[in-house]
């Protein structure tokens, strides 16, 4: 199995098997308490078209999304998507590498031996060798291309888009896992 993350103040987990149905993990942030940043985070599991699994908790941080998360792993790879940091809002930047690394430090720990290899990988990196988009298109054209494409790879995330909305982040969490899956064919053909 392969978990692919889209990490974010809003983001998501996406556990992708070919042979199964997706499990999703959304998570987007609801208020502050006590200066810490509270996420509401949803998982839900299909099969068959009927929902198997739903649930949604207030969390603290990205270490208790991730123990959430490996719940209902065993035996993964993790791919994510890394964080860019830009000159004009490097803060912004900053906070999504912390979160993910919140989240590959906690499902790493909680998993131990079950989580085999990490791999990260930029947005425009895997969006170039799955969807062929160019590298330089502007943030909001990747997002429409994510939405309309990436569902048509796998036709199980289309219900979990329809329960949480058409996030641009469940594609892209998926996408990660894709490419993930891409990138373990090519290391075992050759």
């Amino acid at each position: 199995m392969i978990l692919g993350i889209d990490p974010a103040r809003d983001g998501a987990a996406v556990l992708y098997d070919p042979e199964m149905d997706i499990v999703d993990c959304v998570w987007s942030w609801k208020y502050r308490n006590r200066k810490k940043p509270i996420y509401e985070t949803k998982f839900t599991k299909f099969v068959k078209d009927k929902i198997l699994f739903r649930a949604s908790w207030d969390l603290r941080d990205g270490g208790i999304i991730a123990n959430k998360i490996a719940q209902e792993c065993n035996d993964i790879y993790l791919g994510i998507e890394d964080a860019y940091v830009s000159r004009q809002n490097p803060r912004s930047g900053l906070r999504v590498a912390r979160f993910g690394g919140e989240l590959v430090g906690g499902i790493s720990a909680n998993m131990r031996h079950d989580l085999k290899e990490v791999f990260w990988v930029t947005a425009s990196d895997w969006r170039y060798q799955l969807l062929k988009v160019n590298p330089f298109t502007k943030r909001e054209q990747c997002k429409k291309i994510s939405l309309t494409y990436i569902p048509e790879l796998s036709q199980t995330i289309k219900p979990h888009l329809e329960i949480h909305g058409y996030l641009d982040h469940v594609t892209d969490a998926l996408g990660v896992a894709l490419w993930t899956n891409n990138k373990l064919n090519s290391l075992e053909n050759s």
